[in-house]
């Protein structure tokens, strides 16, 4: 379905919408799945696991894949400055995994699959403050 629309000026923009591909439809399912049983999962794990060895496992898998990048040879180059950056959100994110380790332990997996996605409402909600 191509329709255009006109955004404030003489210009037409053409917006291009195509109805979704099985491929699409099966991807964006199991993302979702896999999205909605991280809490779940963690919840299982941590039947058997601290907290805290249950995150070292999570950043374990992660290096895995770190070095099958460098072992393709997959750039992995930062530009001027984005070192300090990326050592920043790697903080936050080591934070946030033993937050939701931690929480997910002293809660249900429904309560915390429930403070994971509101996660977006509220970094929104803060951001204009």
């Amino acid at each position: 379905m191509n329709s255009k629309v006109s955004i404030g000026s003489s210009r037409n923009w053409h917006v291009i919408s195509e109805d979704p591909h099985g491929k699409i439809i099966a991807l964006s399912l199991l993302l979702a799945f896999l999205w909605g049983g991280n809490s779940p999962s963690i919840k299982i794990a941590l039947v058997d696991l601290p907290p805290m060895a249950l995150a070292f496992f999570r950043f374990v898998i992660g290096l895995v894949v770190g070095a099958w990048s460098l072992y393709r040879r997959i750039s992995l180059g930062l530009k001027q400055g984005e070192f300090s950056r990326l050592l920043l959100l790697t903080g936050i994110f080591i934070f946030q995994i033993i937050t939701l380790n931690f929480g997910t332990d002293w809660t249900t997996a429904s309560r915390s699959t429930i403070f994971v996605n509101t996660y977006p409402f509220f970094t929104a909600l803060f951001a204009h403050l």
